[in-house]
């Protein structure tokens, strides 16, 4: 059985989605330097905030069942903080949310209600989802629902039907709210991930970073220190397929990425002469050999 559990994410630290801004014929890399002791909060993936994220309580082993619901792909990969633990993520498959409900949840302060319910007799997901909404100021946000806490709700008992709404004053921390819940047509799906566990501290997840991720630049040619030392003082990009710029890449896509490296580039943590660099790389497609060698979250 899988059980509701909040995420505590940190904000990705990514300084230039270089590779998501790939264009035709250019050759891009920049590096950023970083401080070993943020490397949690470069590495920790940043969620979308509604998605709805599931981790498995029924197993001892160190790979753990995880699930993240929304209408999109969250996340390829990654390392996320649940269940005070780290866990590194591994995508297997989407499915359709057949056992889950979309609503959509405002709130608006109301004076000397004739009625209200004090938040603490909230079940945990409508409190989740009632603090949420208050904490943005009232302004509708989707939520998900497993149909048995929907069953068990208060704020949404008997949302069966699309286009359904529900009406609930709600005190919450001494002031009242009307929490105005309705069924929504946004079309769910499961994504399904296999989560190893990192372990529960941030020493544990540096020495894994440390030797999972981090890899060290050296014995480079003067061409390659020179593109090198150009993505460091801004940023190297060339329309000419150079060779030194072509071995720098293969090196890198030969080593795991942050999150996930595509064929046409990706971020990855390098050291270079002692100093730790978070470094975005984006080429056209087919500049890399990418059939073997190289690794992915």
């Amino acid at each position: 059985m899988n059980r509701r559990t909040v995420l505590t994410l940190s904000a990705t630290a990514t300084f230039a989605a270089l590779a998501g801004c790939t264009s035709p014929g250019r050759y891009r890399l920049g590096l950023q330097e970083q401080d070993p002791d943020e490397l949690p909060n470069i590495i920790v993936t940043a969620l979308p905030e509604h998605t709805r994220v599931d981790i498995s309580s029924d197993t001892q082993s160190d790979e753990v069942p995880i699930t993240l619901v929304d209408i999109t792909k969250p996340v390829d990969g990654g390392v996320v903080y649940g269940d005070e633990t780290y866990y590194d993520l591994s995508y297997n498959q989407r499915e359709q949310a057949s056992d889950y409900v979309s609503l959509s949840v405002d709130a608006t302060k109301v004076e000397n209600p004739d009625e209200d319910i004090d938040f603490a007799q909230l079940p945990t997901q409508d409190q989740t989802v009632v603090e949420y909404v208050i904490q943005s100021g009232g302004s509708s946000q989707p939520a998900v629902y497993t149909e048995d806490e929907l069953d068990s709700s208060v704020i949404a008992e008997g949302l069966a039907n699309s286009g359904s709404e529900q009406e609930t004053v709600i005190t919450y921390e001494g002031q009242h709210w009307t929490v105005m819940s309705t069924t929504s047509e946004r079309q769910l799906h499961v994504y399904e991930y296999t989560g190893e566990v990192i372990g529960s501290s941030e020493e544990e997840l540096v020495d894994w970073i440390q030797s999972e991720l981090i890899f060290t630049l050296s014995d480079l040619t003067d061409d390659q220190q020179e593109v090198i030392e150009q993505a460091i003082n801004g940023k190297y990009e060339s329309s000419d397929e150079e060779e030194a710029y072509v071995d720098i890449a293969t090196v890198f896509h030969n080593h795991r990425p942050i999150e996930t490296a595509t064929d046409t580039g990706g971020d990855w943590l390098v050291e270079y002469n002692s100093q730790l660099y978070e470094a975005s790389l984006s080429h056209p497609a087919g500049t890399i050999d990418r059939s073997e060698g190289t690794e992915e979250a």
